[in-house]
């Protein structure tokens, strides 16, 4: 095995609470995986929805959750990270069930896209808890890394995931939710089992007076908007792509399986050598270097159509995840005050929640109402891309100032 597996991989799988999040985010990410990839085409093809009606049920599930982040984080810091994660983990679990048999039983749509609404603030709680406790369980030195081995997990468990969900939907798309039903309770006795309270005492938070929202801290401020506007580009994965795929390359629903596999595949491989390679490399730079592969990975859509092709750009748009995905949690971890991870990582879900799904809005929009030239979606994810890159080098560097990672809880 490399050196790099040796020392990276084996240093942080020894620590307990880090194995524990990252194998959780496996068998997360393999079931849920199949529900997201494939819910756009469940809701097109057997249901009738219009591509930009999708988009917007999309949006109304993430605008809907940022209350929900704003207290779940405040909530991290005054009574524990694991508290949330016991009470989160088992109401999802509940809800896909419940999605589950709306579909088996064919029951309004309506009703389904309400479960659906309700399934986002639990799982943007459980998502900044997961971040939070490793924020706490690690030093400042080895977080990227700590983040990136849970990416690998993760998108082992997205390589196999859509690869089977392909086949489990040409049975019933109800298998698709149901899947993620049993896996999610799973996860709860892992964490009950596994997962100590991360929060120290002393730096909890006072129980009485409003929540938080930082909104004095604009080296946080400008960061997280300034990231959140990047999800416009990034965030073109998953529904736009996924339809995009369908609508353009006629793609069927098991090659999508196996697109969306093969991405979790190279992000397995590749992951902590990205790292290692951009580990000297500024934040904001990797970031912009990553946002930018990203959006020229998107516009070469336009001009080739064919599956082995699609291969390659997947790797393409792989790398840029790579490189964007870890550092992004980074950034975040270093901008929070020891004793406010919760509300800062809660703030983050808020914005990046109300900013971010505008993509999958965006991009449905261009599908529906410019079926003959598609390629203008990617022009304009381009242009936004190139837009941010100015904005951000302009001014990060004399905004962006790092908290003192002397109250790490290892540090």
């Amino acid at each position: 095995m490399p050196e790099l597996l040796e020392g990276s991989i084996r240093s942080l799988l020894k620590n307990r609470i880090v194995a524990t999040i990252s194998f959780n985010q496996f068998i997360r990410v393999f079931g849920r995986s199949q529900a997201w990839i494939f819910l756009p085409l469940y809701l097109n093809e057997i249901r009738n929805v219009p591509y930009f009606n999708i988009g917007i049920v999309l949006f109304i599930m993430a605008v809907t959750s940022v209350p929900f982040g704003i207290y779940g984080g405040n909530l991290m810091d005054r009574i524990g990270r694991r508290k949330m994660l016991l009470v989160s983990t088992p109401a999802i679990a509940i809800l896909f069930l419940l999605i589950s048999v709306s579909i088996f039983f064919s029951l309004n749509v309506f009703l389904f896209y309400i479960l659906l609404i309700l399934t986002e603030p639990f799982m943007n709680i459980q998502g900044s808890a997961d971040n939070v406790i490793i924020t706490d369980s690690t030093t400042s030195a080895e977080r990227t890394n700590a983040f990136g081995l849970v990416r690998i997990l993760l998108n082992i468990g997205f390589a196999m995931g859509p690869a089977i969900g392909g086949f489990i939907a040409g049975i019933s798309y109800g298998y698709i939710f149901l899947i993620p039903a049993v896996l999610t309770l799973i996860e709860m006795i892992l964490y009950f089992l596994y997962v100590p309270e991360t929060l120290k005492a002393e730096n909890k938070q006072p129980k009485t007076g409003g929540f938080s929202f930082p909104k004095r801290d604009m080296a946080f401020i400008f960061a997280v908007f300034a990231i959140s506007i990047m999800f416009l580009v990034m965030g073109q994965w998953g529904t736009t792509l996924t339809l995009f795929w369908k609508a353009y390359d006629n793609i069927t629903d098991v090659e999508v399986g196996i697109l969306y596999g093969t991405n979790g595949l190279y992000v397995a491989i590749f992951q902590m050598y990205t790292n290692k390679i951009f580990a000297r490399v500024r934040d904001h730079i990797r970031l912009l270097i990553g946002l930018n592969i990203y959006a020229f990975g998107f516009f070469a859509l336009i001009f080739f159509r064919s599956f082995l092709f699609l291969l390659v750009d997947v790797f393409v748009l792989t790398m840029a995840e790579n490189i964007t995905a870890p550092i992004i949690s980074t950034i975040i971890s270093r901008l929070a005050p020891y004793n406010k991870r919760g509300q800062y990582f809660g703030a983050f879900q808020v914005i990046a929640g109300v900013i971010g799904p505008s993509a999958p809005v965006m991009g449905t929009f261009f599908i529906q109402y410019f079926p003959g030239n598609l390629g203008i979606l990617w022009v304009v994810v381009l242009l936004i891309s190139l837009l941010i890159t100015a904005v951000t080098l302009m001014f990060w560097s004399r905004v962006v100032k790092y908290q003192d990672d002397s109250m790490s809880g290892n540090g």
